[in-house]
């Protein structure tokens, strides 16, 4: 893919994922709002989703640092805080599961955070971002719960 595909497709995503969180985000007035947990997930859902695209803003298609965007360095930091409590693994959860499924739906379509010939080589890097994404996870979740139950 070329780097004004690659900007085409970005200068659309950007407006949507405004709207995405502006919408969700309106009902976050108060934390007795039954609703206020599930919001908060929706937009860490959200903000992994687009993460990956704002740091392309950012560094520009084909640089390395868009390489380490497009992964879950970040989601994986958020998941191995010490004293994550259970709220806050739902949070780094659903931001993960956004970078993951942001890297899966990349590797459906065939584009890559860099220009590689061919384009099959990069999707090694993506399936093996997401398994490990969701490896964290799932080690984090066991983790969460050995110390609830003690």
């Amino acid at each position: 893919m070329s780097g004004l595909s690659a900007r085409a497709n970005v200068s659309v995503d950007r407006p949507i994922a405004a709207v995405l969180l502006l919408t969700i985000g309106k009902n976050l007035r108060q934390k007795t709002d039954p609703m206020y947990f599930v919001h908060q997930i929706a937009i860490a859902l959200a903000v992994g989703l687009f993460f990956p695209v704002v740091i392309e803003q950012f560094v520009r298609f084909g640089s390395l640092w868009n390489l380490v965007g497009h992964s879950v360095i970040l989601g994986i930091v958020l998941l191995i805080t010490p004293k994550l409590d259970r709220s806050g693994f739902w949070k780094a959860f659903a931001f993960t599961v956004g970078i993951v499924v942001h890297l899966l739906l990349d590797a459906d379509s065939g584009r890559a955070p860099f220009q590689v010939y061919p384009q099959e080589r990069i999707l090694f890097w993506m399936y093996a971002n997401a398994a490990v994404g969701l490896y964290f996870s799932a080690s984090a979740y066991r983790s969460i719960r050995r110390r609830a139950k003690a």
